[in-house]
């Protein structure tokens, strides 16, 4: 038990260790002083791939279409005219002023690719050479007036091929789902800033480094257009810029199960695309059985009296669980003072958050297994095998039927 108790010891807390390393790689993030704006930028395009109407769509599209930028057009792909999003976009561009906007259904509908990604393909295929710089936005964000000056920004320096903004969630209530996403998405981005993994959610490409890397072209074979990019953009030698100021806020709302899915989908996406995804697996399978195994042994050694063992295994616990919660406190608080220092105020991290925290590495551990195991996953009410990374397979589509659920819950 002691040989054991060494072993997990000094395991669990390289294991914390490695995530507060991420942790503070991710808040210098939010130390740096910000990319000057530039007076003049190239002509931009932003796409939005629609399929069904978000909770937050209709304020997605008002901060779409007052940005601060010299001249950007966009466009929205809209999975049918018949879909719920439809009348949401035509009523929020009929209530803009802004003059270059494109409102299409999705035509061209390939089985070998994800429809967000046949959707972006569409878009992308029919924008001519004048636009430069092409960006990505998810219809569950909200895009402050400089988002696309800002993450364009960077893309003035001809190394630099792509830049990202940060996915980050506001607890829109306090249900097990909506907690636990929070805090899977608080470990998952200091993850990606380390990674080097860029977001499609807030995502800005320079139009020669993303034909160099032959990205459109990938994408008509894939399933996530954002996980795998960084990696074919470095190999050509570019740089993947993450920006802070772009960092997009979703309030939106889910349960424990829809939350499941969500975080299984993500982890696939690295499966199918991202060249590490055997280390984030060994790395985060380890990470749990040394958890498992801890608690195991803190249960036997207080059912056989060996109290030495038991306070060690309880202390080694402890420590574990105040260094996901320092660490939790000390990210979201940054990310929080830089958002309140943009006008958009974020309350503390939830009082229930840190009783989730067990609960969220149970559901985490279980996605993680879940992802690697999958052959199908389900996305929107369309189903996709997924046996090889560029073996996609759409095998149902059908429009899109939400559930009854209403308010702020998110789409799965």
């Amino acid at each position: 038990m002691i040989v054991c108790l060494s072993v997990a010891s000094l395991l669990l807390l390289a294991s914390l260790l490695l995530q507060l390393l991420w942790a503070g790689r991710f808040m210098k993030l939010y130390s740096r002083g910000a990319v000057p704006p530039a007076d003049e930028l190239p002509r931009a395009a932003v796409v939005l791939s629609v399929r069904g109407a978000d909770p937050s769509l209709a304020g997605c599209l008002e901060g779409l279409l007052r940005q601060d930028y010299p001249d950007y057009r966009v466009v929205v792909i809209v999975d049918s005219r018949d879909d719920p999003a439809w009348a949401v976009v035509q009523h929020a561009v009929a209530e803009s002023r802004h003059p270059d906007v494109t409102i299409q259904p999705l035509t061209a509908r390939r089985r070998s690719c994800s429809l967000k990604l046949s959707a972006l393909v569409q878009a992308i295929g029919e924008l001519d050479e004048s636009f430069r710089i092409i960006a990505l936005i998810d219809a569950d964000g909200h895009a402050g007036p400089g988002w696309l000056r800002e993450l364009a920004s960077p893309l003035r320096d001809p190394a630099v091929g792509a830049s990202t903004g940060v996915r980050w969630f506001i607890p829109g209530d306090n249900s097990a789902g909506t907690l636990v996403r929070y805090l899977w998405n608080v470990a998952a981005v200091t993850q990606m800033n380390s990674l080097g993994v860029a977001w499609g959610g807030s995502l800005a490409f320079r139009r020669d480094a993303l034909e160099a890397a032959n990205l459109v072209r990938s994408w008509k074979h894939s399933f996530a257009e954002d996980v795998g990019a960084g990696g074919r953009l470095r190999r050509l030698g570019y740089r993947v810029e993450t920006v802070a100021a772009a960092t997009m806020v979703s309030a939106e709302s889910t349960g424990l199960r829809d939350c499941f899915r969500f975080i299984r989908r993500q982890l696939l996406c690295a499966r199918l695309h991202h060249e590490r995804w055997r280390w984030v697996l060994t790395q985060g399978l380890a990470d749990a059985t040394l958890s498992l195994a801890t608690w195991v042994m803190l249960g036997t050694a207080i059912a056989l009296g060996w109290w030495g063992c038991a306070v060690w295994a309880a202390g080694l616990l402890t420590v574990q669980y105040l260094g996901l919660a320092i660490g939790l406190r000390r990210v979201a608080a940054r990310v929080q003072s830089h958002l309140a220092g943009r006008g958009c105020v974020v309350g503390p991290v939830p009082a229930g958050a840190y009783a989730a925290i067990p609960l969220s590495r149970v559901v985490y551990a279980a996605a993680l297994v879940a992802a690697a195991v999958a052959r199908t996953v389900a996305w929107r009410g369309i189903t996709y095998r997924v046996t090889r990374p560029r073996r996609i397979r759409l095998i149902d589509d059908v429009p899109f039927l939400p559930a009854v659920a209403g308010g702020r819950a998110s789409l799965i």
